[in-house]
């Protein structure tokens, strides 16, 4: 089903409406350009991307006019271009800024119980987690050389054992613990 509303004045409107999959209003929207094109959403306050089973209906992202992004939450922190209600999952964290410090994790709580957790999920003896430096511009998984870690010792129980580890050899290769 398609609704046109005036093309006149300061409300113009195109609503969407499918049916299908015995819901009232399901059904599947495709907005395409064709080879190279660019389709534009413009929006002067925010755009908010729902979801719906049925009669109920949840937020699942939201852009704000100001360029914020949030998922999982209406309501971003004044402070945050991009904020996460969950977990997340990424394969690299990088920063591209060159100011200092390029990347800061700060909490906003009023509690002393911030901090950056670093998990494993094995006690096995000698499996590590921590944190690696890294000074070279020509590779991000080579020329690690100095880190801070936590050893298990496989006793069980979260027990091991604080590692630092420098290596001070003029080569490509990484640290090892």
């Amino acid at each position: 089903n398609t609704t046109l509303g005036s093309t006149s004045g300061t409300s113009p409107r195109l609503y969407l409406k499918g049916t299908g999959n015995g819901q009232s209003d399901a059904g599947d929207v495709f907005l395409g350009s064709g080879t190279g094109g660019i389709v534009n959403i413009r929006s002067a306050g925010l755009m908010k991307f729902e979801v719906n089973s049925d009669s109920s209906t949840a937020e699942a992202l939201r852009i704000t006019s100001t360029g914020q992004v949030s998922v999982g939450t209406a309501s971003p922190q004044a402070n945050a271009k991009l904020q996460v209600n969950g977990n997340i999952g990424a394969s690299q964290f990088y920063t591209t800024t060159t100011s200092a410090p390029q990347t800061d994790f700060n909490s906003d709580v009023a509690t002393n119980k911030a901090g950056l957790l670093l998990r494993r999920s094995s006690e096995t003896n000698g499996d590590y987690s921590g944190l690696e430096f890294h000074n070279h511009p020509s590779s991000n998984t080579a020329y690690r050389t100095g880190g801070i870690y936590f050893q298990s010792d496989g006793s069980g129980f979260g027990r091991g054992d604080i590692v630092i580890v420098n290596d001070g050899a003029g080569d490509s290769a990484n640290l090892a613990i």
